[in-house]
């Protein structure tokens, strides 16, 4: 039978402890009763593993061999863990030899062909719009399914961690509460406009994505989007910064952006917006003979340009009022 994960207030942490203080009060064994209630807590991998470990050394006998009588008891728990669950290669070998000790490898090969709800660190998958607002509770790990993601302006406190499916897009401007660790590194593109990301602790973005933060606030000042092929910061304080590192040939949009690094090196994009910009707190720009520039209503600069070839360069001119082509 399908078993609904329902842990509001335990990380993986806790539950192991959870798990082991239950084993060794009952002598350090398992008992069916109790792995089923695991099931209610937990679908990570290494909990399962314990688990399954714990059932096949309590069932052993004197000549280790598995003992249908003590392995019966736990055919709920083996059928259950399968059931709209994924686990890994060798907890399913592990299975299976349970399964044949108790007569029931036809219906566990039966229900582990139904769909996966979990994934094999407990992340809950989501495949369509609907499953998203069906969820309830809270500390909620998703695991996305969806080539595109789409969670405008929406309050995703109830949300613990997501994940996402390879190649997916996931636009996620004004939305709040975000998780504090953004695992984007699956991602072809990430839109996070107009958040706030002073919560985050980490972010990880996968090489040769899209990141789009248009006026998002709060940017960690250790952001790293230097594997990026195209960028987007427009509008952002990048006052944090004391210098930006971009991806060898990447379109970088600066239009907007505020207190720019004193040293703007720019020397590896192929394309660079600066309109908008007061730069007046650059010293210098360092930029490439083929970068393609944007500088309309840029304004305030006063420092120097370095180019990195001797060619003739891409900026034709530049004023205190503006620069220009």
């Amino acid at each position: 039978m399908f078993v609904a994960i329902d842990n509001i207030d335990m990380d993986a942490l806790k539950v192991e402890e959870w798990i082991n203080t239950n084993r060794d009060a009952n002598g350090g064994v398992i008992s069916p009763e109790f792995a089923m209630e695991i099931l209610t807590k937990t679908n990570h991998f290494a909990h399962i593993k314990k688990v399954i470990n714990n059932i096949k050394k309590s069932c052993l006998d004197e000549n280790g061999e598995l003992v249908a009588d003590k392995v019966l008891p736990y055919k709920d728990f083996i059928l259950s863990v399968v059931d709209g669950r994924e686990v890994s290669p060798q907890a399913m070998d592990d299975l299976k030899e349970l399964a044949k000790s108790c007569n029931c490898v036809d219906e566990l090969k039966k229900i582990d062909v139904k769909p996966k709800y979990y994934d094999k660190f407990g992340y809950r998958y989501v495949y369509s719009e609907y499953d998203l607002e069906a969820l309830s509770g809270s500390n909620l790990k998703l695991h996305f399914m969806l080539y595109r993601v789409f969670l405008y302006d929406r309050d995703l406190s109830q949300i613990e961690a997501f994940k996402f499916k390879s190649g997916a897009e996931v636009y996620l401007s004004g939305t709040t509460n975000l998780p504090k660790f953004l695992d984007f590194s699956e991602c072809s593109k990430v839109n996070l406009s107009s958040c706030d990301l002073s919560e985050i602790e980490e972010i990880k973005f996968r090489p040769e994505s899209e990141v789009v933060l248009k006026y998002t606030e709060n940017l960690p000042s250790d952001l790293d989007v230097s594997m990026c092929s195209k960028v987007a910061l427009c509008g952002c304080d990048l006052g944090g910064f004391k210098e930006l590192k971009f991806k060898e040939g990447a379109e970088v949009n600066l239009f907007g952006a505020r207190n720019l690094p004193q040293y703007l090196d720019l020397s590896m994009c192929s394309e660079v917006t600066l309109s908008e910009c007061d730069l007046s707190m650059v010293k210098e720009i360092k930029l490439k003979k083929k970068t393609r520039v944007f500088l309309t209503e840029a304004k305030n600069y006063e420092g120097k340009i370095v180019y990195i070839d001797d060619d003739e360069p891409a900026v034709a001119g530049i004023n205190k009022s503006g620069m220009e082509m």
